[in-house]
């Protein structure tokens, strides 16, 4: 049995007698205002009465038809779709225990008591959590002198952190770190919330490396633990049926006196959900839809690529541009992008296995060799510009002979146009299901048997080794996580590359010369 509940008074002067709510909503505080299904989750965290409106919702979100009883949790899974309010939620439950909790009073000496938040990735954390965090707090009166420790000074209007840490006169602190078992290690814990866990494992690329994260921060939450104070809470979009979220999903029923389970699709969270404006999203990748927004877990979930089929890509010797061959056919992809995500653009060729078009494929088969991979980074705060884009093409054209440019029908036509104007010539393909199966599975295919060639690319072995593919009885589709700042351009670009590449034939239609750069 565990020990009675210790109440801890408040320490900031000014807040006693606070609860959540009142700490989230009121202007001088936190002035955050929250959703209906935001609102059922803080009241079920701190054991608060439940109003008659919000019952429903309560049992729409546990899927339970049991009646609520207020109860301390000392386990939570949120398992929520994209766009809930996950980091608003958590920031304000962080600042709420820091701030009108005296957590450090059950540590020896001048011990810190710490919160730790636990991401795919540190970036993750600073932009999303600390940096959020700290310029609510700076914004508030109130809250301001309980800061006393953020020397990281943000450009106005942007929420960007290189600080991994806030520090509080409580003598609490919130930490942010990557998810690795290694990290994660060390401190006295009060609270750990571990946020996109569902992710962890193909983050750290081991099967259970979910686990082992937990692991590592458990023990440093002992102390904490023994007076009942000591609470969990993971908040992720759902995966596959497989690791500690969905486990703990799983058993939710046999735990319910101290886990609180639940499970909430976007349309559900976000009282202003537009089904027609996400109508075209459905469409499109029925499977993804249910997984990032319906919050459904998947049937099977695996990688698409190993460790070591993915370092079998690249040829490390070679330069990032292989030397123009005269005769040879090149083909050429991109992957538009007009918002602050990378330009994708790809030149190959069809090779043979010869040592002089990779080395590592069987002699006389039929390879795809990489000669130019690229993606341009947009601008800070902006995007790529499709003149620079339209030079480039240009540049590669005049030096491989291009043939043909394919692109996607993400902006395909304005895209075409322009291009066609600067003398290149740019073919719109759909990409529909049907079309990203099948050139993935060409892709797939060269890669597991070595045929497929490239130089490193530090953003081409991320996007490679991230890369998943999703088993459902509706069949199979491929796509990447959805932790923030992945990325799918150059991997796009190789698929297409691959599958044009292969169905062409060997011969070249029409012989050119080299032009002088």
């Amino acid at each position: 049995m565990p020990d009675p509940l210790v109440v801890l008074p408040p320490i900031a002067p000014g807040l006693e007698g606070l609860d959540i709510l009142t700490f989230a909503r009121d202007p001088r505080l936190m002035n955050f205002q929250p959703w209906p299904a935001q609102e059922v989750i803080l009241r079920a965290l701190y054991a608060l009465p439940m109003p008659p409106e919000l019952l429903p919702l309560w049992h729409q979100m546990t899927e339970s038809p049991l009646p609520y009883v207020p109860r301390r949790y000392s386990d939570v899974y949120l398992i929520l779709g994209r766009q809930s309010g996950k980091n608003c939620m958590t920031t304000v439950v962080a600042g709420y225990e820091c701030i009108c909790r005296d957590y450090a009073s059950l540590l020896p000496g001048h011990r810190f008591a710490q919160c730790v938040v636990v991401a795919t990735r540190l970036e993750q954390v600073r932009d999303e959590f600390i940096s959020r965090l700290a310029l609510d707090l700076q914004g508030s009166e109130a809250l301001a002198p309980c800061l006393v420790q953020y020397d990281n000074k943000p450009e106005p209007g942007r929420r960007t952190s290189n600080k991994d840490q806030l520090v509080f006169i409580s003598r609490s602190l919130i930490r942010g770190m990557p998810c690795s078992a290694k990290a994660v290690r060390g401190g006295t814990g009060f609270l750990a919330i571990f946020d996109e866990a569902c992710h962890f494992s193909r983050e750290l690329g081991s099967v259970r490396g979910d686990m082992e994260v937990y692991r590592a921060v458990r023990p440093s939450m002992r102390i904490f633990r023994k007076a009942n104070l000591a609470r969990e809470i993971s908040i992720t979009t759902p995966q596959a049926k497989e690791g500690v979220v969905y486990e703990a999903y799983a058993l939710r029923d046999e735990r319910r006196e101290w886990q609180l389970t639940m499970r909430v699709p976007t349309w559900v969270m976000d009282p202003e959900w537009s089904w027609p404006a996400m109508k075209t999203e459905q469409e499109k990748d029925p499977l993804g839809f249910a997984i990032e927004y319906g919050a459904e877990f998947a049937e099977q979930i695996s990688g698409a690529f190993t460790r070591e089929e993915v370092d079998g890509v690249f040829d490390r010797e070679r330069p990032e541009s292989l030397p123009p061959v005269p005769g040879r056919a090149y083909f050429g992809a991109i992957d538009p992008a007009f918002t602050s995500d990378r330009f994708g653009i790809g030149v190959a060729h069809r090779g043979t296995g010869s040592a002089t078009e990779g080395g590592a494929c069987p002699p006389g088969s039929v390879s795809v060799i990489a000669d130019h991979l690229e993606a341009l980074a947009p601008p800070k705060g902006g995007a790529v510009q499709l003149e620079k884009v339209l030079e480039r093409m240009k540049f590669l054209q005049a030096r491989y002979g291009v043939r043909r440019w394919q692109t996607d029908q993400y902006a395909g036509e304005p895209i075409a146009q322009a291009a066609r104007s600067a003398g290149l010539y740019v073919e719109v393909q759909p990409w529909g299901a049907g079309y990203k199966r099948t050139i993935y599975s060409t892709f797939f295919s060269l890669v597991k048997q070595r045929q497929f060639r490239a130089a490193w690319s530090a953003v081409l072995d991320r996007e490679l080794i991230r890369l998943q593919v999703r088993q459902s009885p509706g069949g199979a589709s491929v796509g990447h996580p959805a932790g923030a700042g992945e990325t799918d351009d150059l991997a796009d670009v190789c698929a297409v590359l691959s599958h044009v590449c292969t169905s062409q034939p060997s011969a070249p239609r029409r012989s050119w010369e080299v032009r002088p750069l």
